[in-house]
């Protein structure tokens, strides 16, 4: 997961925007009776790397903090596995260790290590797929845009462009 990944977000209102705008589009526009494929994907048009991202994820942490959280949250991006899993055993797995043994001193049932292997057995399987940049075309459904009217547009709105990642 490195700073330049670039990552692919869509804000569920623009995807259900553009959604129904395709939906629209392939009733009225129909160009063969075939079925159409329209991608609705950010990394097309406006990308989105963990490098800008990350600032912004600590920022509304700090904005809307949680009353349950253990320790403030913090990230660092690193391009190498290896030192990936180092990091992780230092910031999630000791921890994980130390809040079972304190729950097991208060007879409690411990969890937190178990939270944990969880979660690395799906970043794991998640690795390539959030370490790579993945570029989504979205070049039919941007085409969408230029058949559409201004109150449609303004009612419909999917486009990636408007949005800006650096505001938060």
């Amino acid at each position: 997961m490195g700073p330049g990944v670039i990552s692919d977000y869509v804000p569920v209102d623009l995807a259900t925007n553009g959604l129904l705008s395709a939906i629209w589009d392939y009733a009225v526009h129909r160009e063969s009776n075939e079925p159409q494929v329209y991608n609705c994907g950010s990394s097309d048009w406006n990308p989105l790397s963990f490098h800008t991202y990350c600032p912004n994820y600590i920022k509304s942490i700090e904005k809307y903090p949680s009353s349950k959280i253990a320790w403030y949250p913090f990230m660092f991006l690193v391009g190498n596995i290896y030192i990936f899993f180092v990091l992780h055993v230092l910031f999630h797995v000791f921890p994980a260790i130390v809040a079972d043994v304190v729950l097991m001193i208060q007879r409690k049932k411990p969890k937190a290590l178990k939270i944990v292997s969880k979660a690395t057995v799906q970043f794991r399987a998640l690795y390539y797929f959030i370490s790579t940049s993945w570029i989504i075309k979205a070049d039919k459904l941007k085409s969408v845009v230029n058949r559409m009217n201004a109150t449609d547009l303004e009612e419909f709105s999917f486009d990636m462009t408007l949005i800006d990642w650096a505001d938060g």
